[in-house]
């Protein structure tokens, strides 16, 4: 009868020992996390060249689930392919795109990812309908985001020929309804670029008067 006592304690013990590691998993999750937020960090930190940002590049192949890791990259890219110009920055705005969409697949309610991501489909020259569905996306996911505005706006007004009316309501709309500082921004910005008519017959008198006299 003693002998299947020692049975379980014997099997126990070989489980024991076989399975030791299981206990140092939390332990190296956490150091695996802790490496890609320090590479994350440190390479959204340098400055931005033509060569290829060495930390971020690591992160990435050893990013899971971090859609940060992504965005950084994309806005790296974005940065390089300015510097490049346009004759030749198709290709890493084309790989910028590519980063923005993963970190939406990661994180697909974060509106800042689709900002990101419209503001590459511009500089690329894409076709109204693309603009278009990508504005639809923001007006949907983030209709009381403000913190979006100015940069959303921004592309707004220089893609205004591409989108529909309902878009340029929407717009218009938005920027009556921004913050000060926001809206005096976005009046200037749309001024230099051939929309002080737009916004003078379309936004409240009281607040284009100083504009429009």
């Amino acid at each position: 009868m003693a002998t299947q006592p020692q049975n379980k304690a014997s099997l126990g013990s070989r489980l024991v020992r076989q399975s030791w590691w299981l206990l140092l998993v939390p332990a190296l999750l956490a150091a695996h996390l802790g490496l890609v937020s320090a590479l994350l960090a440190i390479g959204s930190d340098q400055e931005v060249t033509l060569d290829d940002n060495a930390y971020l590049q690591l992160a990435n192949s050893l990013n899971f689930n971090n859609p940060e890791v992504d965005a950084a990259l994309a806005r790296f890219l974005r940065a390089r392919a300015l510097l490049k110009g346009q004759d030749e920055w198709q290709e890493d705005l084309q790989q910028a795109l590519v980063h923005w969409q993963a970190a939406q697949e990661e994180r697909p309610l974060w509106p800042y990812y689709h900002v990101g991501a419209l503001d590459v489909e511009y500089l690329l020259g894409s076709p109204a309908e693309v603009l278009q569905a990508r504005i639809n996306t923001l007006m949907t996911l983030a209709p009381n985001e403000r913190g979006i505005d100015r940069n959303t706006l921004e592309i707004v007004i220089l893609s205004w020929h591409k989108l529909t009316p309902d878009q340029q309501t929407w717009a218009v709309n938005r920027i009556a309804s921004s913050n000060h500082n926001t809206r005096k921004y976005l009046y200037d910005f749309a001024v230099k670029n051939n929309l002080r008519n737009t916004l003078c017959t379309r936004l409240p008198w009281n607040q284009v008067k100083r504009l429009c006299r």
